[in-house]
């Protein structure tokens, strides 16, 4: 059966401690408080700052010194001034009794229009101090804990070091002092040098613990367990570097696994210490350093540069935040001047494969790169869509009423002969008119309520100029088209048929009945056209402009912060090594590649719907038509020109953003620059869409059956010479 290990790991020793060491720090501290002055003990944590405050207030209170202690992490850090500064009060009045609590809280609230910090002053010096006659000392540990305050704790330091300068004027002064114990720089805890109190105050230095004071209190529990205990307890002190908990810690582990001496002792650190120490480190100490050192990760990567500086050769201290802070976090120490890591079990674990593995996974999170713009994602829910499908639903039979009425019940005589006369015309055109509306309003629902949906969005509640430039813009072709519409229906149609058809005009004597032959079927036909030209057509029209001209500002926008940060990563970061730097820059890339599919996968859709309404106005819909309104292929092959045209100029964009990064990788002599620009090159980026993406795969299927078709007519009209 195990015994009970005399050794204490993870917080501050007990008083009576059979294993606590003395260090020059125990006489150093006791004797500058007892000669009054204010001392600070500022190092890295688990150095043993709260065991030494325990064994000094101790002996100072034998001395016949008052002493009280404050620990702030107790008073957390969601105060107001006025709770925080009371809080401290209370802390050191519960200390001595012979002060009573309605005294100084009375006196606490006569003076509320006093600031918090003369109420403080005021409290020491009227209630605290002529309570007691002997000095007093006042312990505040983990001072860093005022850096996650919300409020500035200057004043408070001010008021340390105001109490130092009235010892002069009035001498009740002489018998205060403070000691502060924490993790900090006095810098991090005060920026202005006329009111800090550490130019006045006595530093306090902790070293680790010595073969000499320690052989004594710390061999006792391997006595039985180990041939020659102070021998080990030699080889342990040159692994720890004197590290007061990994000496403790250690020690308790040879004295648990060295019995019958099988395990030496570099076996025990490895297998206990060093080997999966992340999940062995309880209580948790080597994983405090770590997580200090990677906190910040735009810090870290300074810090993991100087420390390995300092791993491959020890360098000379200087009062750089790196060395400061790597100091605070006990991997390093200071030695004649000079900075080494601070033992051989840290040196082990974090070595430079460790250096490296961190380098690359902070590098990686936090690249200096300004974020790329990208299409916003679309809210699209199940209340949306049903709206959506019911608003379609509603225009496709209001346009299919108007076209029954159209062609069937009020067609009449002179439209009817015009279809008869025109030998491409088909036998019912309605039919082929409703399912042109039926393609034409599937793909642009499609692109405005879906692909587009934050564009139409933005469109409508922006209050950009550009927004409203767009808006005005909507109103303005609106009526442009509703007067061509209707000039067209009522006017241009009834005059070109009385003009084409004289004979039956002159039958229709009766208003009505001229009304019946040219204005009605108009009438009846306006909703099909108003649905086609204004819903479809004209809102298509400005949604599609405008997010077009925003795309294309956002693949501009993204060429040059790729260009800005593969600069900034190439000529601003020096201290990063090449390696990490060619790995940013294939990052940078990557995300700029998903950004721009992002940005351009709709045109690919938009071109298959364009070419979808191309081929069927060429093979049907024109037969629908007179030959005077046959034009209308025109647009058609006007509006695939453009996609194409967009889809063009963004990937000439890619070519650029490419041609950057290789150009980048080639300064930072990547070696599979070429690999890497044929993995990425034109034809690979395509195969990559086609492969992944159906509409990249119809696209390139049209764009093959169109060549296809036009080669076969090519032959044909060849083949017809001969």
């Amino acid at each position: 059966m195990n015994q009970p290990s005399v050794y204490s790991i993870g917080g501050s020793l007990q008083l009576n401690a059979p294993t606590y060491v003395w260090r020059s720090a125990d006489d150093e501290l006791y004797e500058q408080l007892m000669a009054g002055r204010f001392c600070y003990v500022l190092t890295s944590r688990q150095m043993g700052k709260s065991s030494l405050r325990v064994r000094t207030m101790a002996r100072l209170q034998a001395a016949d010194v008052a002493c009280a202690f404050i620990d702030l992490t107790a008073s957390g850090s969601i105060a107001t001034p006025d709770q925080w500064y009371r809080g401290l009060l209370y802390r050191i009045f519960r200390m001595f009794p012979q002060v009573s609590a309605a005294s100084w809280e009375t006196e606490w609230t006569n003076h509320s229009t006093l600031p918090v910090v003369q109420r403080f002053g005021h409290l020491l010096e009227t209630v605290l101090l002529p309570s007691l006659q002997q000095n007093i000392v006042i312990f505040i540990d983990e001072i860093e804990a005022v850096l996650s305050f919300e409020f500035r704790t200057d004043d408070f330091f001010a008021f340390i070091r105001a109490c130092y300068n009235q010892r002069a004027e009035n001498p009740i002064y002489r018998r205060l002092t403070f000691c502060l114990l924490g993790v900090t720089t006095p810098s991090d805890l005060i920026e202005n040098r006329r009111l800090t109190p550490f130019n006045i105050g006595q530093a306090i230095q902790l070293n680790g613990l010595e073969l000499q004071h320690a052989r004594t209190k710390l061999t006792q529990g391997m006595a039985g367990k180990v041939n020659n205990p102070e021998q080990s307890l030699k080889e342990i002190l040159a692994w720890t570097g004197g590290q007061p908990f990994l000496t403790q810690k250690i020690c308790q582990l040879v004295g648990q696994h060295a019995e019958g001496h099988s395990s030496s002792l570099e076996d025990i650190i490895h297998r206990y210490i060093i080997k999966n120490w992340e999940t062995q480190d309880d209580p948790e100490h080597l994983k405090t350093i770590r997580d200090r050192i990677l906190y910040n990760p735009s810090q870290a990567i300074a810090l993991l540069y100087r420390y390995q500086t300092i791993l491959n050769s020890s360098v000379t201290v200087s009062n750089e935040p790196e060395d400061i802070e790597l100091q605070l976090s006990g991997l390093v120490t200071c030695q004649n001047n000079r900075l080494i890591v601070a033992n051989r079990v840290y040196q082990t674990i974090f070595n430079q494969h460790w250096i490296e593995r961190q380098l690359d996974n902070i590098w990686e999170i936090s690249n200096p790169a300004d974020t790329f713009t990208q299409r916003d994602a679309a809210s699209i829910t199940k209340q949306y869509t049903i709206k959506l499908f019911t608003f379609n639903l509603v225009l496709i039979t209001v346009a299919t009423l108007s076209l029954y009425l159209h062609y069937g019940v009020f067609l009449g005589e002179s439209r009817t002969q015009e279809f008869i006369n025109c030998q491409d015309c088909l036998n019912n055109p309605g039919l082929v008119e409703l399912f042109r509306l039926l393609i034409l309003l599937s793909g642009a629902s499609y692109m405005m309520d879906l692909r587009w949906k934050d564009q139409a969005d933005d469109l409508r509640q922006s209050k950009s100029k550009k927004a409203k430039f767009f808006r005005w813009a909507i109103l303005a072709i609106f009526i442009c088209l509703f007067a061509a519409l209707a000039w067209h229906n009522f006017f241009n149609a009834p005059q070109y048929l009385q003009a084409k058809y004289p004979s039956i005009d002159q039958q229709l004597n009766d208003p009505f009945d001229r009304f019946k032959e040219y204005q009605l079927p108009s009438i009846v036909y306006i909703a099909y056209g108003f649905i086609v030209y204004v819903p479809i057509a004209l809102k298509f029209t400005v949604i599609s402009v405008y997010a077009v001209t925003n795309d294309l500002t956002k693949n501009w926008q993204n060429n040059t912060k790729l260009k800005s940060n593969i600069a900034k990563v190439i000529n601003t970061y020096s201290t990063i090594p090449n390696r990490l730097k060619q790995k940013t820059v294939r990052n940078l890339f990557a995300q700029y590649f998903l950004v721009f599919i992002n940005i351009i996968s709709p045109y690919t859709t938009l071109f298959i719907w364009v070419e979808a309404i191309r081929i069927f106005e060429d093979r049907v819909g024109l037969m629908t038509y007179t030959p005077d309104a046959q034009s209308f292929q025109k647009i058609t092959y006007f509006f695939s020109a453009s996609v194409l045209g967009i889809l063009f100029v963004s990937l000439s964009q890619y070519l650029k953003a490419l041609k950057t990064s290789s150009d980048a990788l080639l300064r930072l002599q990547d070696e599979n620059t070429s690999k890497f620009r044929t993995d990425n090159g034109l034809f690979q980026l395509l195969g990559r869409l086609i492969g992944s993406n159906v509409s990249f795969l119809l696209l390139f299927l049209i764009v093959l059956s169109n060549f296809l078709n036009v080669i076969v007519e090519k032959i044909a009209q060849a083949f017809s010479v001969l």
